[in-house]
């Protein structure tokens, strides 16, 4: 996909979209991939992002990406093409997977607590595994307890799979209830302060 907020295509290679699109920065340029342009990146080109957001503005938002996630990995299922193989490749990896990503995690977890009273080393994995859980629950409670960077990072992970599971639920409940999901909404909160930006130029021709 491409950076919400600073990319460019050819206006001839325009398609609307499907009303209901949730990830339209991935739909617009995956949608010409499939159609066998290409999407080059520049890393002359930057964006800075001064928005702050609460965290449970933010698990909303990760929740609603994950719903676009499953719509977009149902919809785009022709770039798995294996005619294609750096592109099949790329997009199984890089997005085909996400949503079925916190299944497996849960799957991992259940699976191995099943296993563990006749197995020393499901035992020991689904230890290991709750321990995990368990660590980035004590931050969700507790976020200004002062944590150590590593189970802050872990507390991030952990809470963007949980989101981007129940995204992919709601967006599995709203195609069998035949509801569209609404439209992005803006956040009121206050701006954070800008920082001094300089804007790359943008090499001629691309």
């Amino acid at each position: 996909g491409l950076h919400g907020a600073f990319y460019a295509f050819r206006r001839a290679l325009h398609r609307p979209l499907p009303v209901d699109t949730v990830n339209d920065d991935f739909a617009l340029p995956m949608g010409l991939v499939e159609r066998g342009w290409r999407v080059i990146y520049d890393p002359e080109i930057r964006a800075l992002e001064l928005e702050a957001s609460a965290a449970s503005t933010d698990f909303r938002r990760r929740r609603r990406i994950g719903a676009g996630n499953l719509q977009q990995s149902l919809r785009h299922w022709r770039l798995l093409d294996p005619r294609r193989p750096g592109v099949a490749l790329a997009y199984a990896s890089g997005k085909g997977l996400r949503p079925l990503t916190p299944f497996a995690m849960a799957a991992a977890l259940g699976g191995s607590l099943a296993l563990a009273p006749g197995s020393a080393v499901f035992a020991a994995a689904a230890a290991g595994q709750a321990l995990v859980w368990l660590a980035a629950a004590a931050v969700a409670i507790r976020p200004e307890a002062g944590w150590p960077a590593p189970l802050r990072a872990l507390h991030y992970v952990a809470a963007a799979q949980l989101a981007s599971g129940l995204g992919a639920l709601d967006h599995l409940r709203d195609r069998l209830a035949g509801r569209r999901p609404g439209p992005w909404a803006r956040v009121s909160v206050a701006p954070a302060t800008p920082a001094p930006l300089s804007l790359s130029r943008i090499p001629n021709g691309r």
